[in-house]
């Protein structure tokens, strides 16, 4: 009875166990296509619910079919990558600006035009600065004239004071001299000078004696008056009445006429020099009023100066001169607008020193270092693909989001023929991956910090939570959580 039990039990346990075998390695044999996503069953809604959710009112989350694109979770190679738009630029490209406002007067040029540094390209409207210039002009010539006429008013000017110290020192040079003079007389002839003088004296007398002795010879001639002889002598004698006058003056000493003379000398220059020293000293007394009436007529001059320079420099600012040889790329002003200070008028380009420049995002940027290797690509398909390489950063400045430029300057490691607005794009692999486990973009989901991915399970799907490696444009790369051949749901 018991035995009967036991098989009665054991015969529909084997036929189980034999059909679930059977299952099992038709699975096995026949794995299921990988790469072509297959849409999932319509999902299921309980009566009164909301389609795609549990009770728990989560979307997605284990208990209910979903909707979406089903993929098979699968190994693969890829690649992390940036890319940014590029564009070909002149090395020395400016925007030109007036330095005040006003409104657009001459316009030399157009677009297209080729200028020479140091050309005037652009002005404002001048009439008006024309006017102040001259206004200014005269201002300062009114004011310069106005202080020379002060200092010429206010005394003495340095000329003056020149001539009456000259006039002084000429006094007292004469008074010296009569002061001199008067003490020679006061204090009579020196022994020297009556030695002189009676040595004079008897010099005139031996050249009588001779001049006699040789007159005496020829005496009795009856023309005696006329000869050499007659000549000598009388010469002689007058010499000798000279010499003797003058040594008899030296020992009888100056006369009471000639003291009173040179005494009359010495008084006159002292009262000639007191004169010159009182007009000196008045011309040289400062004038307190006629001092700070000169300081003002000054700060005038200073002011007008100041003025006009001003005016110039408006005059300067309201000019364009070109920096640079270059071709004229854009006017943004036209004849009779006005123009704020400061604001682009015109780009100035200079099409012989071109680069390419990539702009990059504020994400992409601490990925790059000077000396990377990139590919530029140009023409509407990037056909033409070029080897580069980073040469420039931008600075720490305008790297700071919001910062302002933050382009990056590529050179291109081959000589390549560009033309300024070429555009284009770069591309830099960042990382390689090869036989990962793959999935696309659309499967991953995000909530609440986590990641994770809605696996498809004979039941129902069930959340799973991923660690993510790097991405592609439109794969990612799964380090954790989900395996090969598992089937995930798009969003």
């Amino acid at each position: 009875m018991k035995a009967r039990i036991r098989s009665a039990y054991l015969i529909p346990m084997v036929l189980a166990l034999a059909l679930t075998g059977c299952s099992t390695l038709t699975q096995i044999a026949n794995p299921e296509p990988v790469p072509t996503p297959t849409p999932a069953p319509a999902p299921f809604s309980a009566p009164g619910s909301t389609p795609g959710a549990t009770a728990g009112g989560v979307p997605g989350s284990a208990g209910a079919p979903l909707g979406g694109t089903t993929y098979t979770v699968k190994k693969g190679n890829i690649s992390q990558s940036l890319s940014a738009p590029v564009r070909v630029v002149a090395a020395r490209d400016a925007a030109l600006y007036f330095k005040i406002s006003g409104q657009m007067g001459e316009l030399a040029v157009k677009i297209g035009d080729q200028v020479r540094q140091g050309s005037a390209i652009a002005s404002l409207s001048g009439r008006s600065l024309e006017q102040q210039l001259a206004q200014a002009q005269l201002d300062l010539d009114t004011s310069a004239l106005r202080l020379a006429r002060v200092k010429a008013d206010s005394g003495s000017s340095a000329a003056d004071l020149s001539s009456a110290q000259a006039t002084v020192d000429q006094s007292e040079i004469a008074l010296q001299s009569a002061r001199l003079k008067l003490s020679k007389l006061l204090s009579g002839p020196s022994k020297d000078e009556i030695i002189v003088a009676k040595g004079a004296m008897e010099k005139a007398e031996a050249k009588v004696k001779k001049a006699q002795s040789d007159y005496d010879k020829v005496y009795w001639h009856t023309d005696v008056g006329t000869t050499a002889q007659a000549a000598a002598l009388e010469e002689a004698n007058t010499d000798y009445q000279v010499a003797l006058a003058a040594y008899n003056v030296k020992m009888a000493g100056p006369s009471s006429d000639d003291l009173s003379l040179a005494q009359n000398d010495v008084k006159a220059a002292e009262i000639s020099l007191a004169k010159a020293r009182a007009d000196l000293a008045q011309r040289a007394e400062p004038n307190p009023l006629r001092s700070f009436d000169i300081q003002l007529a000054e700060k005038e001059v200073q002011r007008a100066r100041m003025n006009l320079d001003q005016v110039r420099n408006q005059a300067s600012d309201s000019t364009i001169i070109a920096p640079f040889t270059g071709n004229v790329a854009n006017i943004m002003v036209r004849p009779g607008e006005s123009v704020s200070a400061f604001s682009p008028v015109i780009r100035l380009a200079d099409p012989g020193s071109l680069e390419v420049r990539a702009d990059m995002d504020d994400a992409s940027l601490p990925r790059l270092v000077v000396g990377q290797k990139v590919t530029v690509a140009f023409g509407q398909t990037g056909s033409q693909q070029l080897p580069a390489t980073v040469a420039q950063l931008p600075t720490a400045a305008s790297a700071v989001p919001g910062g302002g430029d933050r382009s990056v300057l590529l050179k291109l490691d081959a000589a390549t023929t560009l033309a300024p607005g070429m555009q284009g794009s770069v591309s830099l692999t960042l990382q390689e991956k090869d036989s990962v486990l793959l999935i696309p973009k659309d499967a991953l989901r995000t909530s609440g910090g986590r990641t994770y991915v809605m696996v498809q399970k004979a039941d129902a799907p069930q959340q799973i939570d991923v660690r993510t490696g790097i991405q592609s444009a439109d794969m990612v790369e799964i380090l954790s959580g989900l395996q090969e051949g598992d089937q995930v749901v798009g969003r």
